[in-house]
């Protein structure tokens, strides 16, 4: 604590309401490390500050029918860019 200067914490509390936060990452499917240890980390930090996070990816639905390599990439895609937008959509609705 600075001289005079109130705990930082209890600084940005009393300045701050708790707020909902929603992080999208990179589906599971593409392993991917660095964007969820990241997401992770900063979901880690504002939940510390009170405010609800929750990290939300796509779902593998299409990218686990089985077909050939080079074409499971491109049914990734229909579940990363198609299905999950209209999912978020849906879920924001209700």
């Amino acid at each position: 604590m600075l001289a005079g200067l109130p705990d930082t914490q209890i600084f940005i509390n009393s300045f701050f309401e708790p707020v909902n936060i929603v992080l999208f990452v990179h589906p599971s499917f593409l392993e991917s490390q660095s964007m969820p240890r990241y997401a992770t980390m900063l979901a880690d930090g504002m939940r510390k500050r009170g405010h609800a996070v929750e990290i939300c990816s796509p779902e593998p639905f299409f990218f686990r029918l089985p077909v050939k390599k080079g074409m499971r990439k491109w049914l990734g895609y229909i579940d990363q860019y198609i299905i999950f937008p209209q999912q978020v959509k849906r879920r924001m609705k209700s």
